[in-house]
């Protein structure tokens, strides 16, 4: 197995550059054809420009004239250019596979040939296909593209063979019973554009950790497109959490065609969580901190207020639009962006412009509907005790004064002098207070107990009652999600996670959101992010097949028929038979002779005469039992379906076993088991394999060439593409 690398280039190495060469080097040349072949040069005398010969960096630009590349990095894109920065230059990029590889990696391939970061640039690239590839395993493609690459051509005149699925029952991590499905040849996931992420610090204060004070910014390579923004605040009952736990957000937001923001805030101390009294808090250094200096509201949401601000004024330089932001957050989280979106000072004081904050989603909170009535009357999400979530409110907003406890460590009366001070600042930070018709579209989520769902629609209410546009969706009980899953599951292929279900004619979270954020601010269109030109080339020569599913093992045999057996047995006794032994029934009963006598006076002097006084009875006995059929014979395990791993040699599937005897001895007539069904044929080449009366299936096909975001074109027939291969 070898790959090579070679290139239109590198031209100007050494010597003068002349202008005129340029014309012919970059407008007038033409790819080659073969990896064996030559560049050839189009008749080109018509005058150029210097501005024709600027470096193209735009990455949806399908024929720069000069490419964007790892070589050509210090070509100008702008007006001032020299004749030197051609020096080393190129115009393709291009690399020949050719023996045999198992599983190519195009992204990086084999004998040190890499595309030198070429990938997701716009110079015109080729992989010539002129050996074999293959594979043996069906859950690997014989080769795979899964890094992000544009302008890419897979010119294929040699093979690429997906492995074939194994037969049912053959072992070794094959099916029991069904057949395997058949591999796929080909496979691309490349999105077009690079997926990237960054961290950035928001703010700075001395003495603060800077982690808590940043944001996780997750964006596409293709900055030029403009992308509406998701910022998304993590829960943890304002103690706990990082930007970092995303679970499947990023991806989901980012795939649909957002830009994603995870945000960090400073937290509370977390050890107050598991006090049991009020009247100490351990900082989560371990030291004591008294009520004025532990962090508490109004920290959190002044430090996502200015989190989002730095997200307007920078996420353009990831192709975010700061003119559509639009808020998520779970738990504590969705309380942090409902007060935003509510009452909108908190951003005002931190620099944000109204009218930017376009949507926000509040998903599983109680406390958009009020703080103070999760102080005096908690409901639970589920997972904790009432009481632990009155102490996670205390530690966050602040004692309510009533609910002092006096200690010895560190006696605080209260963070508040009087009820009614606190209850003012409880309202205060409870949205609810503060909707209005002006307050931005919602979309409220909401799960768990019909009291939970009571308290979080109070909030759902009052958005309605003063005119503002407000989705709600609930989830009753736990059947559908946990309080963590109905986050987790934003974005995952398991949702709802197994064993759960959904209520009748409501869709998954996932659903959800997807509808609602795109009726909100539709991303640009697929099309535009994902113009990558990657082409699948198909010369007359080139064999690119799927493999053949496995075929499905054959049945069981009938197990043989059972027999009798009977056993006889007789007891007798002088006057009476004891009973049948057990496990017998009685069939009859007799009498015999007499077995005891007595004396009797026959006459006045002869008492000498006897007579019987006792008969011996018999009783005959019979036992019936059954003996069992010997087992019917294994099936004959499934026949390969073709492949790399299996190119030649029959598909048959192999007979099944003879059945077995009896068990039994005696065996009384019970019948050895029947043979086995013989396993089915595997599938040909992009063919699913054969069934039989067992309980599964043959194996269906592989792809030849599957993935998104290519095209397929050149001889295609059934000589030369064997399977599926539609993007």
């Amino acid at each position: 197995m070898t790959a090579t690398v070679s290139k239109a280039g590198p031209y100007y190495t050494s010597g003068e550059i002349k202008f005129s060469s340029l014309r012919s080097n970059f407008r007038a040349q033409v790819r080659k054809e073969t990896s064996s072949g030559s560049e050839t040069f189009n008749a080109d005398t018509a005058a150029i420009k210097a501005s024709e010969l600027l470096k193209n960096t735009t990455i949806t630009d399908t024929s720069p004239k000069v490419p964007d590349s790892t070589e050509n990095a210090n070509i100008s894109t702008s007006s001032n250019w020299k004749l030197s920065q051609f020096r080393g230059s190129i115009k393709y990029y291009y690399i020949t596979q050719s023996g045999t590889n198992l599983n190519f990696d195009i992204d990086s391939p084999p004998d040190s040939a890499t595309w030198n970061s070429n990938l997701d640039k716009n110079i015109n690239k080729f992989l010539f296909v002129d050996g074999t590839c293959g594979s043996e395993s069906v859950s690997t493609p014989a080769a795979i593209l899964n890094q992000s690459a544009c302008n890419l051509t897979i010119d294929t005149v040699g093979n690429i063979f997906g492995a074939g699925g194994r037969g049912g029952g053959t072992g070794s991590g094959a099916p029991a019973i069904s057949g395997e499905q058949g591999g796929d040849a080909l496979e691309i996931l490349s999105s077009g554009f690079q997926s990237l992420n960054t961290t950035q610090s928001y703010n700075t204060i001395s003495g603060v950790d800077s982690n808590l004070l940043s944001v996780d910014i997750y964006y596409n390579s293709n900055v030029a497109v403009t992308k509406p923004t998701v910022i998304y605040i993590h829960g943890g009952a304002w103690a706990l959490g990082d930007k970092g736990s995303v679970d499947s957000k990023a991806t989901f937001f980012t795939n649909l065609g957002y830009v994603f923001v995870s945000v960090n805030y400073r937290l509370s101390p977390a050890a107050n969580m598991i006090i049991s009294n009020y009247n100490f808090f351990v900082g989560d250094d371990g030291t004591i901190a008294t009520a004025s200096t532990r962090v508490k509201h109004p920290t959190h949401v002044n430090d996502a207020a200015n989190a989002v601000t730095w997200v307007y004024n920078n996420i353009s330089s990831y192709g975010g639009d700061p003119n559509k932001l639009i808020l998520i957050g779970h738990s504590a989280g969705a309380h942090l962006v409902s007060l935003l979106s509510t009452n909108q000072s908190y951003l005002t004081s931190a620099g944000l412009p109204s009218g930017k904050i376009i949507g926000c989603i509040a998903n599983d909170s109680e406390a958009i509907s009020g703080i103070y009535q999760q102080i005096i009357d908690p409901v639970s999400d589920g997972d904790a005790d009432p009481a632990v979530i009155k102490r996670w409110y205390n530690n966050a907003f602040g004692i309510y004064p009533d609910k002092t406890v006096s200690g010895t460590i560190n006696n605080i009366t209260t963070d508040y002098a009087t009820t009614t001070a606190a209850q003012t600042a409880y309202t205060a930070a409870s949205p609810i207070s503060h909707v209005s018709a002006s307050t931005p579209p919602f979309l409220v989520l909401c799960r768990g107990s019909s009291s939970r769902i009571d308290r979080e629609t109070q909030f759902v209410t009052a958005l309605q009652n003063v005119g503002a546009t407000v989705t709600s969706v609930s989830y009753p009980d736990s059947t559908s999600y946990t309080h963590q899953e109905i986050n987790k599951s934003i974005g995952s292929v398991n949702d709802p996670p197994a064993g759960k279900s959904l209520p009748s004619g409501v869709s998954n979270v996932t659903t959800q959101i997807e509808n609602w954020i795109t009726s909100l601010a539709s991303p640009p269109a697929v099309s535009t992010i994902t113009a990558n030109n990657i082409n699948v080339l198909v010369r007359s020569t080139a064999k690119i097949y799927a493999g053949g599913g496995g075929g499905e093992k054959g049945p069981t045999g009938a197990k043989g028929a059972d027999g009798k057996c009977t056993n006889y047995a007789n007891t007798s006794g002088c006057g009476g038979a004891p009973g049948c032994p057990d496990g017998y029934s009685q069939t009859g009963e007799s009498s015999g002779g007499c077995c005891q006598t007595y004396s009797y006076c026959c006459g006045l002097f002869n008492c000498g005469c006897t007579a019987c006084s006792q008969y011996m009875k018999y009783r005959s006995c019979k036992q019936e039992y059954t003996t069992s059929g010997g087992d019917g014979g294994a099936g004959g395990n499934g026949g390969p379906g073709r492949g790399y791993n299996y190119q030649t040699g029959s598909l048959d599937g192999a007979e099944g076993s003879n059945g077995a005897p009896s068990p039994d001895n005696p065996s009384c007539g019970a019948e050895s088991g029947e043979k086995g069904g013989s396993g089915a044929a595997g599938g040909e080449w992009a063919t699913a394999g054969g069934d039989t009366t067992n309980s599964g299936d043959g194996g269906g096909v592989g792809k030849a060439i599957t993935g998104s975001n290519y095209s397929v074109t050149g001889t295609i027939n059934s000589s030369t593409v064997k399977g599926a291969y539609n993007p």
